[in-house]
């Protein structure tokens, strides 16, 4: 019985862990946990508050879980902050007069931001929430190119052998992180402890880059941490990138976008490769993808050592 129950329990996991909703966003259709929901930021009010759809991309989305999708529909029908319940309490954190106030410089009081940023940790965790991914599509690949500063166009990437875009990480990574392999200071008050940074090919030849990391802010004493992901790749010679930011319930973030990253993106054909791929090809690539999803399995813990063993064995017989 329990080596029945393995089996059946092994192949939900494989069936992209309860990966039951698709989202259309253009290009693509995300295969995302059932919990998210679809905000098109191109078209919302709140864009320019927020400024997360910028001119040099054509299409903006937000995934986000049931509750925050609520709260942008409130405030996108003309509610005002004050009136929606779940934001009262941080409302009301923010117009609280300090006595003792130390000034950041932002203007806002050092105790007051502190409270609020417990705050809203504490809501967030309280609601099942805290994580929120955003997808889109850049106009023009080489102009995004030129914004990250890595004075290489598309057409020089797509020309290099995997061997040349392995040199090609450690020499960006060591350019960013000035040589410190695993931070990545963009300021001297924001940075990046660097997970994993890559920039190869995918099974259908497409160039992509990932990098993820755990982001610290610091404000005048005060630190601000969060798990952010960030994946580049492109479709029919169009830019497009996929991103993620965790504030609290993050110990499944990595795996839960990596699954997305893999579900959604890197076994999907696009134009610009060849579409001749052999049945024993296609084979093989299924075999890699089923060993790499049974390895992240293991690594979040879903499966211990004995588990991912035993998995591992039967699949490879």
């Amino acid at each position: 019985m329990k080596k029945i129950f393995f089996v059946i329990f092994f192949s939900i996991m494989l069936s992209n862990l309860s990966f039951s909703k698709t989202l259309d966003v253009g290009f693509y259709k995300l295969e995302v946990p059932n919990k998210f929901y679809l905000i098109n930021w191109s078209n919302s009010s709140m864009n320019g508050q927020i400024n997360i759809c910028t001119e040099e991309f054509d299409n903006c989305f937000g995934i986000v879980d049931k509750k925050l999708k609520e709260v942008i529909n409130r405030l996108e029908n003309g509610e005002s902050y004050e009136n929606i319940e779940i934001l009262k309490p941080l409302i009301s954190l923010l117009n609280k007069q300090d006595s003792n106030c130390e000034e950041l410089d932002n203007g806002m009081c050092k105790g007051t931001v502190q409270r609020f940023w417990s705050k809203l940790k504490s809501t967030l965790k309280k609601n099942n929430s805290g994580t929120i991914f955003n997808y889109m599509e850049a106009n023009d690949i080489d102009t995004y190119l030129d914004t990250l500063n890595l004075e290489i166009t598309i057409d020089e990437l797509r020309e290099m052998s995997n061997i040349e875009l392995i040199d090609l990480t450690k020499e960006v990574r060591d350019q960013f992180t000035f040589g410190n392999k695993n931070y990545w200071a963009i300021s001297d008050d924001l940075g990046i402890k660097v997970k994993n940074f890559k920039i190869s090919k995918n099974s259908n030849g497409s160039i992509y880059s990932i990098i993820q990391g755990d982001v610290s802010y610091n404000l005048t004493g005060l630190q601000f941490n969060a798990k952010v992901s960030f994946y580049a790749s492109e479709f029919n010679e169009k830019l497009f990138t996929f991103d993620g930011i965790c504030l609290v319930n993050c110990s499944k973030f990595y795996n839960t976008f990596n699954q997305i990253v893999n579900n959604s993106f890197k076994n999907k054909t696009t134009t610009t490769t060849s579409t001749n791929t052999t049945s024993s090809t296609s084979t093989e690539n299924d075999f890699i993808q089923q060993l790499k999803q049974l390895n992240e399995l293991y690594k979040s813990g879903i499966l211990t050592k004995e588990e991912f063993e035993k998995a591992k064995k039967k699949l490879l017989n």
